[in-house]
């Protein structure tokens, strides 16, 4: 989807939201491939639509493609992304939602947990993408949540 609005002589930037879902435990992260673009595992992506705010943005992406519910809805970390005019809105949020609560929308051919020691093993989003940076930040941080439970980087 590419942003098609001028005004005056500036091109509209459409903001999406992309992140991390990590377990109850903090110990594994909800991976997954497009159907769209399959071959390697990312994280849940989407628009935001007009009058959404981006954790609200961030929750409904995350229920339509995978089925499951989020909280503490963050954000961490931005990225252009000239290849659909969108800036990449890079999110992290915690689910209770082990399987899926519901339907999905058909936009992902499969959802995977993995844990930090699986990660080496798989087929992620390329190297200099917001994808890739939120999961190499997890995965380098030790799994020592906070009282509240969230990590420290949140």
């Amino acid at each position: 989807e590419i942003a098609s609005c001028l005004v005056g002589s500036e091109m509209c930037i459409r903001d999406s939201v992309i992140g991390l879902v990590e377990d109850p435990a903090g110990e594994r992260i909800l991976l997954v491939e497009n159907s769209r673009r399959p071959g390697y595992l990312t994280l849940v992506a989407g628009y935001v639509d007009v009058g959404e705010t981006l954790e609200a943005a961030f929750a409904r992406e995350v229920w339509e493609e995978t089925g499951r519910r989020v909280s503490d809805v963050r954000y961490v970390r931005s990225q252009p992304w000239p290849l659909s005019g969108a800036l990449m809105l890079g999110m992290a949020a915690r689910t209770a939602d082990t399987d899926a609560q519901a339907p999905t929308d058909g936009e992902l051919t499969r959802t995977v947990w993995a844990s930090r020691d699986e990660l080496d093993s798989l087929t992620l989003a390329a190297e200099g993408t917001v994808a890739r940076a939120l999961i190499d930040y997890w995965a380098d941080i030790p799994n020592t949540p906070t009282p509240e439970g969230a990590h420290p980087w949140r």
